[in-house]
């Protein structure tokens, strides 16, 4: 069975692409801020994890490399160098052995729990190798304590053997600031493929909204040519055959048959069409037999548009009445020509009786 492109359907077609497009266009954006709040919230985690664990990793680390460094220099001093006991290299010495290698060894142990396995083994091998390098350094202050000590031969060789290169704190200082570079160098690293990460996802995010934005563009574009495209096709297929099919009902109007008919189309616009065409063709026909009965050619084929036809039922019983009256009409006129024959004769034969 052909299916029909009424005009229901050439409507709906319009409405159903004008709607595809919307949902199409809703989906996509909403596909599209659910990506980006994702990439957004991924964003802000990376970055959270950057700002409160990985940079502080980093500069606790530095930070606590450096107080190594600084210590193992200060306790040189200490060995070396005779001094009184509020010599400031001894009390920055003891302000960084009893303050700030535990404040920073402190936060570490807080911020290690963030770490990988591997961080951690190597974090924990330092804390045992400061502890044993904070037990070198209080041996030597113990030797050293006061200005007297210095001066003890043995005390000050046993002091300065435990700080020499290759000594026993120069060994443990050397361990402990090689694990922290290879921790540092492992932390920058995992630091810069956060950050590389965090602008990868800041890039996907711009690159997400900038597509949102071209696809909004796009099919609203698309979407005003699509309907200017759907409004021009229903013009043509819909308001302009209509338009036709008035023209021509105010013709018949004013009693105008029209001379063209209009195209035979498969939908209810076609179904008018033919029927005012067969209106058309109806008209002309009645119009037709009118003028031939009125001419006297009651034999002219006539037929009704249908058995409601009552205009042309009433032109046949006018045709048939009008042929009824002229036959009765030409009876009486041939009985009233015979009557003049028989009184013509009748005078005839009165006259020639008074001839004889």
């Amino acid at each position: 069975m052909k299916l029909r492109f009424t005009i229901g359907r050439r409507i709906g077609l319009g409405f159903g692409v004008v709607i595809f497009f919307i949902v199409l266009i809703f989906t996509l954006t909403v596909r599209n801020v659910v990506s980006g709040l994702e990439i957004f919230e991924e964003s802000k985690q990376l970055n959270e994890r950057i700002t409160r664990i990985e940079t502080p990793s980093v500069n606790l680390v530095i930070e606590l490399s450096n107080n190594i460094q600084e210590s193992k220099a200060l306790i040189t001093k200490w060995a070396t160098e005779q001094s009184r006991e509020d010599n400031p290299d001894k009390m920055r010495l003891i302000s960084l052995m009893g303050t700030d290698l535990p404040r920073v060894t402190k936060d570490i142990d807080n911020m290690k729990d963030y770490w990988p396995k591997e961080e951690v083994v190597i974090i924990d091998t330092v804390f045992s190798s400061i502890n044993t390098l904070l037990d070198l350094y209080t041996q030597v202050q113990g030797l050293l304590t006061s200005f007297e000590d210095y001066a003890d031969a043995e005390k000050a060789l046993m002091a300065r053997f435990l700080v020499e290169t290759d000594g026993d704190i120069d060994k443990e200082a050397k361990m402990i600031l090689v694990n922290l570079n290879r921790l540092k160098r492992m932390q920058e690293l995992r630091l810069k493929n956060s950050r590389d990460a965090q602008v990868a996802s800041s890039d996907k995010t711009m690159k997400s909204y900038q597509f949102l934005i071209y696809l909004l563009i796009f099919t609203g574009i698309a979407l005003v040519v699509g309907s200017l495209l759907i409004a021009t096709f229903t013009s043509r297929s819909i308001v302009k055959p209509v338009g036709k099919l008035k023209g021509m009902i105010q013709q018949m109007g004013r009693g105008i048959i029209p001379k063209e008919q209009m195209k035979s189309r498969d939908d209810e616009i076609g179904e008018m069409a033919v029927a005012l065409n067969n209106l058309v063709t109806g008209y002309r026909r009645t119009t037709d037999f009118s003028r031939q009965v009125g001419m006297g050619n009651f034999n002219y084929n006539y037929e009704p548009l249908s058995d409601e036809d009552v205009l042309g039922h009433a032109l046949l019983k006018m045709r048939d009445d009008l042929a009824e009256n002229e036959r009765i009409l030409e009876q009486k006129v041939i009985e009233r020509t015979e009557e003049v024959v028989r009184q013509k004769e009748e005078i005839e034969k009165q006259r020639q009786k008074l001839e004889e």
